[in-house]
């Protein structure tokens, strides 16, 4: 069922949020008290996002990716992981992949701050949530996280097509590099200011691609219409290159996506989380649609509290038994 009043009639996003106010540049002296704070809130209002230092030790990313890594030995079932070869793309158990397949472009895990918990402090760091409570006004949570150990090669989008929440305005995510990114192994690709782009609806008047009834050409004729918006605005795209412990947090109207990877060897080892209001997102689930298997839905109210914030579980952990006596290997 599509959500009702998601945009206005100039196809801007119905937002509360005073940093989608038409005013809002005005607004930050008032609204941001702290010198830095403000700076880096100005720019998410005027570009849509804002780029910046964690402060995290070398030896702690190091740890990350090689806690990330021994995954793919691993290969929990608890852990569901995405390849654009395998399932049609969508997530599978880690223990139901082919053995022949692991990290490479295009692939990333889902939720592995469960057993990587270092990526429950950098989803928790203090300078994303005091950045996403200023610009919001309400106390975020941290939905789910994403690791990609190489370029994700993912066309250009905006994540409310994608990442459901409701009302939209409260939804903005961040990339963390975890180790220093260069072009060639595929960067985070944005188009600065496409924040402001209007959307057009779907036929159901919402943005969310997979709703009932949505088709092809219903997507299709949304896309022709931001990218001729694109187009006419002369937006380009810009990329992440940066070195490590760099974040960088975006509006759930910005353009962005994979970058093309020119050296397959090269990694791009990078944590990309998801916020929500957490008084509008009481839980966080993930679907498992595997041929041959039953079609599953698991679910979790339950958060881990770091840092004075919090981050969902991983919705899978304790609740993915049924699995140990299948050995059916998606195609």
């Amino acid at each position: 069922m599509a959500r009702s009043n998601v945009l206005l009639p100039d196809g801007s996003l119905n937002s509360g949020n005073w940093i989608d106010h038409p005013n809002a540049l005005y607004l930050v002296e008032r609204k941001v008290r702290d010198p830095e704070y403000r700076e880096l809130v100005r720019h998410f209002i005027e570009h849509g996002y804002v780029t910046f230092d964690l402060d995290v030790p070398t030896a702690f990313l190091d740890d990350c990716i090689s806690s990330a890594s021994r995954l793919w030995d691993a290969r929990p079932s608890e852990v569901l992981a995405a390849d654009i070869t395998l399932n049609g793309g969508r997530p599978v158990p880690m223990s139901l992949w082919p053995g022949d397949l692991t990290a490479r472009q295009g692939c990333r895990i889902l939720d592995a701050h469960s057993h990587v918990e270092k990526f429950i402090d950098l989803a928790t760091n203090e300078k994303i949530i005091r950045l996403i409570r200023l610009m919001t006004g309400s106390e975020p949570v941290a939905t789910q996280s994403l690791y990609f150990p190489y370029g994700s090669v993912q066309p250009l989008h905006r994540d409310p097509w994608y990442v459901v929440t409701t009302p939209i305005e409260n939804l903005c995510a961040v990339w963390i590099a975890l180790e220093d990114i260069v072009q060639e192994s595929g960067p985070l690709s944005f188009l600065s200011g496409s924040h402001r782009i209007p959307w057009k609806p779907l036929s159901n008047g919402d943005v969310i691609f997979h709703a009932p009834g949505i088709t092809a050409e219903d997507k299709n004729s949304h896309i022709v219409a931001m990218n001729a918006e694109v187009k006419a605005r002369g937006l380009t795209v810009s990329h992440f290159t940066t070195g490590r412990a760099r974040a960088l947090l975006w509006h759930a109207g910005l353009i962005h996506g994979g970058s093309v990877v020119t050296d397959h060897t090269r990694t791009r080892h990078s944590l990309v989380v998801h916020y929500d209001a957490a008084e509008t997102h009481p839980s966080h689930a993930q679907s498992i649609a595997v041929p041959g298997i039953p079609y599953r839905v698991v679910r979790t109210e339950k958060t881990y509290a770091c840092n004075n914030a919090r981050i969902f579980e991983n919705p899978c952990v304790g609740q993915m038994g049924w699995l140990n006596s299948l050995e059916k290997t998606p195609s």
